[in-house]
């Protein structure tokens, strides 16, 4: 079996530019050490990039969700629920459905806006993504990759505009979309779809390769508790690579 390493492709992000209320302002954070994973599995190569830890997650937002927003955070707080109990009960990809669905629904209920040094955070990070989706030679004819960073390049200029126009509420939402689009593309997100795709193919399956396949698998399942994404794409690879061996 073929065991490609992912490799770091360094990129410096101190020359970004980005817009906040309203007028360009240099960014000078740390730049983005991006990773791309690329390994062909059932009858397709899976690529995952990695994501800025800047990138804006349902924590971002939360901070500017308060009490007025009773039902708001009752939405939220079920949202959690399901989503703990779901990833509890190994449904990951329900999971993470959940988890978008809350980071989405905390963006456009915000009681009070962010400070300008998150938005342009969060304008910086994702600039930075879809640069790397956009110019990392690994990645050019990437139909998935093209489309992702498409989107939220799209929403980035949205975002500009809605500030520009002095809407911070509206580029939040703009901005809560993009990262979830780049987020799909993410070592976590692909590994979770692949351990999907592997156990429906094991399904009355029984055979050494099955039973190594779903060792992976469990492997898999670890190292997504644990927040290990790179190990949890790897064994998910090799498992969809196994599962495809005995259940063509």
């Amino acid at each position: 079996m073929i065991r490609p390493q992912p490799t770091p492709v360094r990129r410096c992000a101190a020359a970004l530019f980005v817009l906040s209320l309203g007028a360009l302002a240099a960014c000078a954070d740390a730049p983005f050490n991006p990773q791309t994973y690329q390994q062909p599995a059932a009858g397709r190569v899976w690529t995952a990039l990695s994501v800025p830890s800047a990138v804006p997650t349902l924590q971002t937002w939360l901070p500017y969700v308060d009490h007025a927003e009773r039902e708001a955070l009752e939405e939220l707080g079920s949202l959690r629920s399901e989503a703990r109990a779901l990833r509890k009960a190994g449904e990951l990809e329900q999971a993470r459905r959940q988890e978008e669905r809350a980071a989405l629904l905390a963006a456009s209920r915000l009681s009070r806006m962010p400070p300008a040094t998150v938005i342009d955070r969060a304008m910086s990070a994702l600039t930075a993504w879809v640069r790397e989706a956009e110019g990392e030679p690994r990645l050019q004819g990437e139909a998935a990759v093209a489309e992702a960073a498409a989107s939220v390049r799209l929403s980035l200029s949205g975002a500009r505009r809605e500030l520009q126009r002095g809407d911070t509420a509206a580029a939040v939402v703009r901005l809560a979309h993009a990262s979830e689009r780049a987020r799909s593309l993410s070592p976590e997100a692909v590994a979770v779809e692949a351990v999907s795709r592997a156990e429906g193919r094991l399904r009355s399956v029984d055979s050494e390769d099955a039973r190594r396949a779903l060792h992976l698998l469990a492997s898999a399942r670890e190292a997504l508790g644990s927040g290990d994404s790179s190990r949890a794409y790897w064994r998910a690879l090799y498992a969809l690579q196994l599962a495809e061996r005995v259940a063509p």
